[in-house]
């Protein structure tokens, strides 16, 4: 276990703000992140990402389909290049991004990993950290579900920041600690998962963050239109639910009633 400062801001000052499965999650007093504190080492989770992955072959028919709605957006400001796909797990989104971008994608996790290989896909294994791309050579980097897992997402942002060309675009999701299931549920909301969800983002922290590593937030919210969401009618067995999943998509501004995802450009350099 260790103990860190706010993983936005780097105040030491945190009030508490609920506790979960033995876990301490804190909001910092300085800009409002919400943050696991103390928290489990990268080496005490990398058996997690090692045995967890399997289950994704489960659901891969509806994962593509999911991330097809999510390039449908990105092609609103980018349609072609090179797409990097961070924490791409069996390749979900390089497979729906594959007649758009030439891709590329990166995975902690051994089995995903080489799925993915099987599959087809360029996969390198390991960290953003540890494969070390050139500078500036993707017009497209994405990450869903992944910031929450980062234990230093600003040191990651810049480093996305760093390979993405000038005027590239990010396309990333995540939950919504402001959003109105979060509310709803408090400490049952499913996203409060403390031994491996690290931060739990709002939309003011969100932009807080991605302004502090040199991007400009574009879309926020759902980022998904009805139209993307039918395609995924005949996953759900009661129908109820996927009406239900519709309903979680709508978003009022900066305001959702589900999870949250963000479009961002990386900002030109000053001076």
């Amino acid at each position: 276990m260790e103990r860190v400062n706010c993983v936005v801001c780097s105040s030491p000052r945190n009030v508490p703000y609920i506790q979960k499965d033995s876990f301490n999650i804190v909001r910092c007093t300085e800009c409002g992140m919400v943050y696991v504190n103390p928290r489990l080492t990268f080496e005490e989770l990398e058996e997690f990402y090692e045995t967890h992955y399997h289950e994704y072959l489960d659901t891969l028919s509806f994962d593509v389909e999911r991330k097809k709605g999510a390039i449908n957006w990105i092609r609103k400001y980018q349609k072609t290049g090179r797409l990097l796909d961070i924490g791409c797990s069996v390749g979900a989104m390089l497979e729906a991004a594959r007649p758009y971008f030439e891709t590329s994608g990166i995975e902690v996790a051994s089995w995903a990993w080489e799925e993915a290989k099987r599959r087809g896909f360029d996969v390198m294994k390991g960290s953003l950290e540890d494969v070390k791309f050139e500078t500036e050579i993707f017009a497209v980097i994405t990450f869903t579900e992944v910031i929450e897992h980062i234990h230093n997402p600003v040191k990651f942002l810049n480093e996305v920041n760093r390979i993405l060309k000038p005027g590239g675009i990010v396309y990333l999701t995540t939950g919504n600690i402001e959003g109105w299931r979060a509310r709803k549920d408090g400490e049952k909301w499913y996203y409060l998962n403390p031994q491996f969800h690290l931060s739990y983002f709002s939309p003011g922290t969100m932009r807080e963050i991605l302004r502090r590593t040199g991007f400009e937030v574009l879309a926020l919210g759902s980022l998904f239109r009805l139209r993307d969401m039918l395609p995924l009618w005949r996953y759900y067995p009661n129908k109820l639910d996927f009406i239900k999943g519709c309903i979680g998509k709508i978003s009022f501004a900066d305001f959702t009633l589900g999870d949250m995802g963000v479009i961002a450009r990386k900002r030109a350099h000053e001076g």
